[in-house]
């Protein structure tokens, strides 16, 4: 991730250009350290245990959950034939 006082882009009215690996990379970082705690005792030896539920609600408001379960509702079979 590149911020504009870095040069290169900043003429051209960017404040922020980010390449596709940045986030890639910053889920890396977070999925290794997640791992290595499970692989510590299942996570049991974490001193603080994270609240996922505001991550979870955020990324399922996202992505729009209820919208893709609606379209699922009304296209999928329903198993009669």
């Amino acid at each position: 991730m590149y911020h504009r006082s870095q040069g290169g882009h900043g003429g051209l009215g960017y404040k922020i250009v980010a390449d596709p690996s940045t986030p890639l990379l910053a889920a890396y970082a977070a999925w290794k350290k997640v791992y290595a705690e499970l692989a510590d005792g299942f996570g049991a030896n974490v001193r603080t245990k994270p609240d996922w539920s505001p991550v979870e609600k955020d990324m399922l408001a996202v992505i729009d959950l209820e919208k893709l379960l609606a379209i699922e509702r009304v296209t999928v079979e329903d198993g009669e034939r």
